[in-house]
């Protein structure tokens, strides 16, 4: 009885620390910005990605090269920034306080 009592009681823990984890990744945090050629035009339908845990957070840019990236928890994001045509680079963004605005970002793509 106490080994199958116990072994519930680690299942619990290991399926609440799976799931905490996963939570604390998605969050109300945001970043933003634009993404420009290197002559200094905006670049749009550049698709940014960042991946987590329980998926990948994507948006693309707009005709102005502007973008917006939701939903992202405390911590380090590692920011995946691809467009035909262009280098991919990847960029780091970390996110101390969820609700803190961060200065927005400006993205420059350079040719192959």
């Amino acid at each position: 009885m106490f080994c199958r009592v116990a072994g519930v009681i680690a299942i619990a823990i290991l399926l609440g620390t799976t799931v905490g984890a996963e939570a604390q990744m998605r969050g109300l945090g945001r970043v933003m910005g634009t993404v420009v050629d290197e002559a200094g035009d905006p670049v749009d339908g550049v698709v940014l990605k960042a991946p987590y845990t329980g998926g990948t957070l994507e948006t693309k840019s707009d005709t102005k090269g502007e973008w917006l990236l939701g939903g992202l928890g405390r911590g380090e994001w590692k920011v995946e920034v691809t467009k035909a045509g262009f280098k991919p680079l990847t960029m780091k963004v970390t996110i101390v306080k969820e609700l803190d605005r961060l200065q927005p970002v400006k993205i420059v793509l350079k040719k192959p």
